[in-house]
């Protein structure tokens, strides 16, 4: 499930950031091609990192504290553009903080890399556990 979620929040930003940057800052192709680098960069330079930490504390944990981190900067990712938050719309804050939290989106997102292929061998495992339970 949580590599599902990572699926969907990956590929909502290749949909709306060029829409976004474009509606909210007029920013043409190269800002928005800027910060998909800025999306994908981060992530090749931490992998190693996080790689190592699932090796040695499993994949559980590490991919929890990538989601518990993802949700406020996805929240603060929301506020340049809305008219809610004047105090980061002024100026150019709101372009500031929308690069600053795409680059930190990209930073921590690869701590959500590689759940995938343990939760696809999990579950028919745990599956068949359950079917030849003697009860």
């Amino acid at each position: 499930m949580s590599y599902f979620v990572f699926a969907v929040l990956i590929s909502s930003f290749d949909t709306t950031i060029p829409l976004h940057v474009r509606d909210v800052f007029d920013w043409g192709s190269m800002m928005s091609g800027l910060l998909f680098a800025a999306l994908q960069g981060p992530g090749i330079i931490m992998s190693p990192l996080c790689g190592w930490l699932k090796d040695r504390y499993g994949t559980r944990y590490p991919t929890a504290a990538g989601f518990a981190i993802l949700t406020p900067i996805m929240w603060v990712l929301g506020m340049p553009g809305d008219d809610r938050f004047p105090g980061v719309n002024g100026g150019n804050t709101g372009q500031i903080v929308y690069a600053v939290c795409v680059t930190a989106v990209g930073t921590f997102s690869c701590l959500l890399n590689g759940a995938g292929s343990i939760e696809a061998t999990g579950v028919p495992r745990q599956i068949s556990l359950d079917l030849f339970r003697i009860r």
